[in-house]
C-alpha cells in the first residue's frame, strides 16, 4: 500500500513530537486517496477541541497502515526537504525557510546535520550581517535545490 505525502509529513510530526492541526485534513486526503484504517476514519473526523487525541490516533493509523515511526533524523530531513521545496518554488523566502529548518534540526537526535549547514548558518548570520544576506539568500536556494533533488 502506498502512503500518501500527506500521512509521510504527519508520520514525520509524530516522530518528532510537533503538534499537528491539519491532521484531520492529511487524513482526509489518505482516505480519498484509498487508504484506510478505522483510526484513520477518526482523525478525519476530529474536531479542533478533539485534537488531544490526534497524536494517539495517528500513531495507531500509521501502525494499521503499515507506515513506521521515522527516526528523528529522517522525519527532520522528510519535512526539511519539504521546506527546501518551498523555497524552490518560491512560496517561502529563503530566511523565513533556513530559519524553519534551523527549528527542525534542533528536533534531531543527532546534533550535526551536514545537509542542513546551509540553512542553520544562513538563519543565524542573517540579522547580524545585513550586506551579506544576497548571498545568504543565495546560498540558501542553491542548498533549497539540491537537497529537493536529493
Amino acid at each position: 500500500m502506498v502512503i500518501t505525502e500527506p500521512m509521510k509529513d504527519l508520520a514525520a510530526a509524530a516522530a518528532l513530537g510537533v503538534d499537528v492541526v491539519s491532521v484531520p485534513a492529511a487524513a482526509t486526503m489518505a482516505l480519498e486517496a484509498g487508504l484506510d484504517s478505522t483510526a484513520l476514519r477518526q482523525l478525519a473526523g476530529l474536531t479542533e477541541r478533539e485534537i488531544d487525541a490526534a497524536s494517539v490516533l495517528l500513531r495507531q493509523a500509521l501502525g494499521d497502515l503499515g507506515e513506521p515511526i521515522p527516526t528523528k533524523r529522517d522525519a527532520v530531513m522528510h519535512l526539511a526537504r519539504g521546506v527546501a521545496g518551498a523555497i524552490v518554488r518560491g512560496e517561502v523566502s529563503p530566511v523565513s525557510g533556513a530559519r524553519e529548518i534551523w527549528q527542525l534540526s534542533l528536533r534531531a537526535d543527532e546534533r550535526h546535520l551536514p545537509e542542513l549547514d546551509t540553512f542553520v548558518y544562513g538563519a543565524s548570520e542573517w540579522e547580524s550581517r545585513p550586506e551579506a544576506r544576497a548571498a545568504f539568500e543565495d546560498g540558501i536556494r542553491r542548498q533549497a535545490r539540491t537537497l529537493v533533488d536529493g
